[in-house]
């Protein structure tokens, strides 16, 4: 993952690392954290504690055939996307979909960090991420072909002092 600087904001490049991935780069561009979120976020990744950072499971269950929105950033509040877990709990080849949705937008193929991943029988795929969510970026949305695709979506949430 590149980091880059843009005056206020910070690009961030992300990816999924999965051989069904098609290979394209997701940029991301989200408001600059203040130092001392950082330095605690720094932290809070390497497992110390934090008054501002918190983790978080965002979202655990089957959201079944409809896209289910996973998570949605509370007002006041910045989070980091970590990690998404998923399983296919069937004795049957799945697919699942997860979407990176910009707040107020409809959840369509254009918004999508995994469209029709398969899930082999009885498979558990864990997926790390490093995506900040803001205002700009409020939504994390999960799909499944059935309902024996069921989600863990983690992270951490950051309250500005």
């Amino acid at each position: 993952m590149g980091i880059s600087s843009n005056k206020n904001n910070r690009e961030f490049d992300s990816f999924e690392e999965n051989p069904n991935d098609l290979g394209t780069d997701r940029r991301v561009v989200v408001k600059q954290f203040s130092t001392e979120a950082q330095a605690q976020l720094a932290d809070a990744l390497s497992g110390g504690a934090s008054e501002l950072i918190s983790p978080r499971t965002f979202y655990q269950g089957n959201p079944g055939t409809s896209a289910t929105v996973a998570y949605e950033l509370p007002a006041d509040t910045e989070a980091i996307l970590r990690k998404i877990v998923v399983v296919n709990t069937s004795s049957d080849q799945q697919v699942y979909r997860i979407y990176f949705n910009p707040s107020g937008t409809s959840l369509g193929n254009y918004n999508v960090l995994a469209w029709h991943a398969p899930l082999d029988a009885n498979e558990t795929k864990y997926i790390d991420y490093f995506i900040p969510l803001t205002v700009e970026t409020a939504t994390i949305a999960v799909w499944g072909s059935t309902t024996d695709v069921v989600f863990t979506v983690t992270g951490y949430e950051i309250t500005e002092p």
